[in-house]
């Protein structure tokens, strides 16, 4: 052996001399291999051939071999010599490249498209085990050309022209066309070839997938159609509308449906149903070799399949005339015209037909689709529109006498119907008046009898008045709200308030009634459920009062639950919302909700049957409306209810069971911080701190309470008395950060103010906060923009608390909530005061209205004189001085609208404060009387607390 034989093998001469080759086998081959090799050179043949070695180490490595045997003389051989070349390198090259390939196709047969391979001669010679599963051919059927086989007969050419066109090109290409599947149907696929190049550039063929886009490809077609048949529907439409002649309508239909779908015939047939049912055949569309209808009476009466057509919108298919039960008695009029198939539909306008579209499929039996049957109706819908317009304008001349006299009917019935409406508001009035005249001497004298010293019984019958009285004012309310409804009056109002506390404040109220008759009233606040909500607490009170209410008194014992869940909206849903208008209003502004509130009521009361569900909100109505029910009502209840849910976006509905109970439930959208609805007090206080802060009010009593509130918060704040002081401090000072203006004020009032502050240079920015005494019912819709919040006296520190830091808080609104108050009872116990001063002048026509008020002025600690209308309130003020006059509304020989408008003209330097009391109850009758000139309202009955709060914010301190 040579040295380097001793460098591959890393064995020393002397280790090798005198071995065999068994020191260098790697056991790689097997015995066989060895044999073959000794059977050859010990023939006297040259052996050649690739061996496996081991080194001395345990490393591998490949040798190129050849053996010649040497001969002696008698050609045996007698020695042998080998000649090795190391070959290792390449063999390692061959491996990798063979695991590369095994890898390649274990991947490819793996793939769920389908992959082929072609080689530089463009035969293929590759393909994976899904293309194989599609075709269901072997490999050895499919390699070099024989794929091609399974190609479409009409996509072949196509098909070897782009494939081999490609290859000279060395493009990537993209083509479909149609193979056939293992079952026979053939199949679009798109087949995308990527040609490939070794790394030293040159070309290696190209490699392939396919996937199978059939039913993209339907998907497609079928938008398609949809997308032509809408376009045929525009132009047939625009066609059929063009012409207001009915012939041509009935001609132009027919062309142009028969040829959309492709039929045989089509017939179009008007209607006339006197004096008895026809449908005369006025136009038709007919492929050549078909027998024409026309000239042939189709009957109605006898005839199933008119009458059936006539009687609905929608089109009626019949794929086999001979077997349909429609055509029993007319069969040998189909066969007659050879309708095999036929599809109709009439026309119709307000429900009424006015025609009959038929295609008929003569020359084989049809299968209609349901987009045909939709397409028709779509197509006749428009005609049934046409034929009406064509027939309004052909009697339009005839009739354009009785047209006009029916247009002075119509004149004449609005101008009643207005009346009629006029003469329902002042009725509505009227009887709200009249209704609640006498009961403000009854609440009111209740009122003031339950805060003497009464025996145990008087209570009992005093409070037992009161009730009733309460009661009565509640039907008065429904039936007052009802009216707002058939009017599209009621509105709703959106503030910030504790939901948590709403719902327990009204729990409280209830709950006398629920312990008198020994239930179990409880509540459940789901904790997801937001505490804080813009929304309006009065209508929501309201629904769940009545709801509640319902519940105690149908529940005789046992139990009544409200339970409060709450889920936040989702994207989607606030994009639903927004499209369909569902947004709070607050003034201008709206607010998006970002919670859906859910509400249930359960009782284990006596249920409701299922026959009469359907009485619960309609109007007037109760489950048991005969003269002898247990319980009373008026009926409206819920359907206010509904309505009321319905303006706030949800929804109202029951599940009851006879004798185990019923479950209202209802939906309403509120508005709320969907992360956290509360902030430390340190971090509000510290968005307030050093604010300047202008306050604007007449009444020194109020600008000492606004400053001592806002000192509390560490804000700066300079004081004036008058609009005129405020712009001059303006115009001098700029250093505001906010101006917190009285509605009502001498000379320049807050609106006023606020407008004239906005036309002051570098101050429109600035924001304002108006208080007033009537909240934003003082204020028209342009008006409320120019403030960022609007107040009601007597003020709450709570309400300007969150007012404030809705404003100044640079991140989103987090209003925390105001601190639980102390529930008291609604009638409090009054005690005879010290005399005031104050000079008030009675305005009423009515004794026990006169008598009701002079008690509780009395009790309050004031004196009043009474005049009996407006005549005599002007007789007493030319002689007199007022602080405040309470002025009726509904007066004899002079009302107080007018009293009040005289007084402003007559005495424009006098600060007589006018207070309104009147016994309507709508928005309109509030704005009036701020219209004629009123400071404040009150509305019969009179609540003791409601006057106390008038009396201190219109009366001098």
């Amino acid at each position: 052996m040579n040295d380097l034989f001793c460098q591959i093998s890393h064995y020393s001469e002397q280790e090798l001399i005198g071995q065999n080759h068994r020191i260098i086998n790697s056991g790689y081959h097997p015995p066989a291999f060895f044999q073959d090799l000794w059977k050859a050179i010990a023939q006297g043949e040259v052996w050649h051939g690739a061996i496996k070695n081991k080194t001395k180490y345990g490393d591998y490595y490949w040798v190129d071999t050849t053996i010649v045997p040497l001969l002696d003389e008698d050609g045996k051989p007698y020695q042998y010599l080998s000649i090795r070349f190391d070959i290792t390198k390449n063999k390692q090259s061959e491996e990798i490249l063979r695991e590369s390939e095994e890898r390649f196709r274990a991947m490819a047969n793996s793939a769920p498209v389908l992959l082929w391979v072609a080689g530089t001669d463009t035969l293929c010679n590759f393909f994976n085990k899904a293309w194989l599963d599609f075709t269901g051919r072997t490999i050895g059927q499919e390699m070099g050309e024989g794929w091609a086989e399974s190609i479409h007969p009409d996509d072949y050419q196509a098909c070897l022209d782009t494939y081999l066109s490609s290859f000279l090109k060395r493009h990537r290409f993209e083509m479909e066309y149609r193979l056939r599947r293992w079952d026979g149907q053939y199949r679009y696929l798109l087949d995308v070839g990527v040609p490939r190049f070794l790394s030293d550039g040159s070309f290696a063929g190209y490699i392939g997938s396919c996937i199978d886009i059939t039913d993209q490809k339907a998907a497609q077609a079928e938008l398609e159609r949809e997308v032509e048949q809408i376009l045929l529907l525009k132009q047939i439409t625009q066609e059929i509308r063009h012409s207001l002649d009915p012939q041509e309508v009935f001609e132009t239909t027919a062309e142009q449906v028969g040829r959309v779908f492709q039929v045989n015939r089509c017939s179009i047939h008007s209607y006339l149903d006197e004096p008895i049912p026809q449908i005369p055949l006025v136009a038709e569309y007919l492929e050549p070799g078909y027998s024409s209808m026309l000239g042939i009476a189709v009957p109605v009466q006898g005839n199933l399949h008119a009458e059936a057509v006539l009687a609905t919108d929608e089109a009626i298919a019949v794929d086999d005339i001979l077997s349909e039960p429609l055509f029993v008695g007319v069969t040998d009029l189909a066969e007659q015209v050879e309708i095999k198939s036929i599809l109709a539909i009439r026309t119709s306008y307000q429900d009424k037909p006015n025609g009959i579209i038929g295609l008929h499929q003569c020359s084989y039996q049809r299968n209609w689709t349901a987009k045909e049957c939709s397409f028709l109706k779509a197509i006749a819908d428009q005609v049934g529109i046409a034929l009406a317009q064509a027939e309004l304008l052909q009697q339009e001349k005839q009739r354009q006498q009785e047209l006009n006299q029916k247009n002075q009917d119509l004149e004449q019935a609005k101008w009643e119907a207005e009346a009629a409406n006029r003469a329902k508001s002042e009725f509505l009035a009227m009887m709200s008046h009249e209704i609640r005249t006498p009961m403000n001497g009854v609440i009111g004298m209740t009122d003031l009898l339950l805060a003497t010293d009464l025996t145990p019984r008087q209570q009992d019958y005093a409070e037992t008045i009161r009730t009733s009285g309460d009661n009565l004012l509640t039907i008065i309310n429904d039936i007052l709200d009802f009216s707002k409804i058939e009017a599209e009056k009621l509105e709703l109002e959106a503030h910030l308030f504790n939901l948590r506390e709403s719902v327990e404040n009204l729990l409280e109220l209830l709950s006398s009634k629920a312990i008198a008759k020994g239930l179990e009233l409880a509540y459940y606040f789901a904790p997801e459920t937001p505490e804080v909500i813009w929304g309006d607490s009065t209508r929501l009170s309201q629904v769940l009062s009545n709801l509640i209410g319902n519940a105690i008194k149908f529940t005789s014992d046992g139990e009544v639950i409200l339970s409060v869940t709450a889920k936040p909206l989702s994207e989607q849903e606030l994009s639903n919302l927004e499209l369909q208008g569902h947004f709070l209003n607050k003034g201008s502004e709206p607010i998006a909700p970002t919670h859906q509130l859910e509400f249930k009521v359960k009782d284990t009361g006596i249920g409701i049957p299922s026959d009469r569900l359907d009485r619960l909100f309609k109007a007037f109505s109760q489950v048991d409306s005969s003269t002898t029910r247990n319980y009373g009502g008026t009926g409206l209840g819920l359907v206010i209810s509904k309505h009321l849910v319905k303006l706030m976006g949800g929804s109202l509905g029951v599940e009851t069971e006879m004798g185990i109970g019923s479950t209202f439930s209802f939906t309403i959208l509120a508005a709320t911080d969907s992360e956290s609805l509360f902030l430390a007090e340190d971090d509000f206080l510290a968005c307030l701190a050093e604010k300047r802060i202008l306050i604007v009010d007449d009444n020194a009593t109020n600008r000492k309470i606004l400053r001592l509130q806002c000192e509390s918060w560490k804000m700066v704040s300079e004081e004036v008395d008058s609009g005129d002081a405020a712009i001059a401090l303006l115009q001098t000072d700029a250093a505001f950060d906010l101006a917190i203006v009285d509605m009502q004020m001498p000379n320049m009032d807050g609106v006023m103010l606020a407008k004239a502050i906005a036309s002051l240079e570098h101050r429109q920015a600035l924001p304002l906060i108006l208080l007033t005494s009537l909240g934003q019912f003082a204020l028209n819709a342009d008006d409320e923009t120019l403030f960022e919040a609007t107040l009601t006296k007597p003020l709450r520190q709570s309400q300007l608390y969150n007012a404030l830091l809705k404003i100044f808080q640079n991140s989103p609104t987090k209003i925390a909530a105001a601190p639980r108050k102390a529930r008291t009872n609604s009638l409090i116990p009054l005690k005879n005061k010290e005399p005031n001063s104050a000079r008030i002048l009675l305005a009423e026509d009515n004794l026990i209205n006169q008598k009701v008020a002079l008690q509780i002025l009395r009790v309050l600690g004031y004196r009043a004189d009474v005049a009996q209308d407006g005549e005599e309130v002007l007789q007493l003020l030319e002689t007199q001085s007022y602080d405040l006059i309470l002025m009726d509304v509904q007066m004899p020989n002079l009302d107080g609208l007018e009293a009040t408008r005289i007084i402003r003209l007559r005495y424009p330097d006098r600060n007589i404060r006018i207070v309104a009391m009147t016994a309507n109850a709508m928005n309109s009758d509030r704005e009036n009387c701020l219209t004629s000139g009123m400071d404040d309202y009150l509305s019969k009955p009179i609540s003791i607390l409601e006057l106390t709060r008038v009396l201190g914010a219109q009366l001098p301190h």
